[in-house]
């Protein structure tokens, strides 16, 4: 009687493994239905790419495996953090401040280019930050004077979480995380990224444009649900573009034409 229990009992343990693993994988299945290329350049992104300096990131790190894209919750007392900001004082400074005293893993300065440099992004005013409110929008809204699009945020990264200064309309701003760009070639790097966001970069492409070579690791903001976001992100200061097919999450680089130069 009592090991007819315990089989009836793991029969059921067995199915109930089965139906999670199957619907895990049916989530998964449906979180890629997004196509899109990478967005146009403007003319002054066109003069840097064709000068072969289009990374517009801080170097640093080095590639980190597929599995690091999963990182601890961020810190329940991170609103409990006092910051006192000074009148015209620039948002590196406050930020560079905020980093020493936070559990930030990093700073990830992820600004458009033409945008200012942080260092040109000044205060508005005097402000001591208030624990009962969300820290990072009360940094945000005292330098929307000095540049209204920047916008900071946590990003998820290997660790821990990514301070990420923005001006960049990302569309889901709770699932991006931080990638580190390999050193290595254009293609490399495309086929990592293409990996890691459970994708497949397809051997047969066309890429017919120069392979550029990457001396330096340098970190990128990624959405692994959002192929699109990710490709543009690792693409946008390239003469190239993914062409995405959700139905086989495989990915192909295509040229993209520059405009003609005056």
């Amino acid at each position: 009687m009592i090991d007819g229990k315990i089989k009836l009992l793991f029969s059921i343990l067995v199915f109930s493994i089965g139906l999670s693993a199957c619907t895990g994988q049916s989530k998964k299945a449906q979180v890629f239905e997004v196509i899109g290329v990478a967005n146009d350049i403007s003319k002054e992104e066109e003069k840097i790419i064709r000068s072969n300096k289009g990374n517009t990131f801080n170097p640093v790190g080095a590639i980190k495996p597929a599995s690091s894209i999963s990182v601890a919750p961020a810190s329940s007392n991170a609103n409990a953090i006092v910051l006192r900001i000074h009148k015209k004082e620039s948002l590196y400074s406050a930020i560079s401040r905020l980093h020493k005293i936070s559990g930030y893993t990093r700073l990830i300065y992820d600004l458009s280019f033409g945008a200012p440099s942080p260092d040109k992004i000044k205060s508005s005013k005097d402000y001591t930050t208030k624990t009962d409110q969300e820290l990072l929008p009360q940094i945000e809204v005292v330098f929307k004077d000095s540049y209204p699009g920047v916008r900071l945020f946590a990003a998820g990264d290997v660790g821990g979480h990514a301070l990420v200064i923005t001006d960049k309309p990302y569309p889901s701003w709770h699932s991006l995380r931080i990638y580190d760009v390999p050193k290595g070639t254009l293609m490399d790097a495309a086929a990592n990224l293409a990996l890691t966001i459970g994708w497949t970069l397809e051997a047969e492409n066309g890429y017919s444009a120069k392979n550029f070579s990457i001396d330096n690791s340098y970190p990128i903001v990624i959405a692994p649900g959002d192929p699109k976001t990710s490709f543009t992100s690792l693409l946008s200061t390239y003469p190239a573009k993914a062409q995405l097919r959700p139905n086989t999450r495989t990915a192909t680089i295509v040229e993209r034409v520059l405009p003609k130069q005056n």
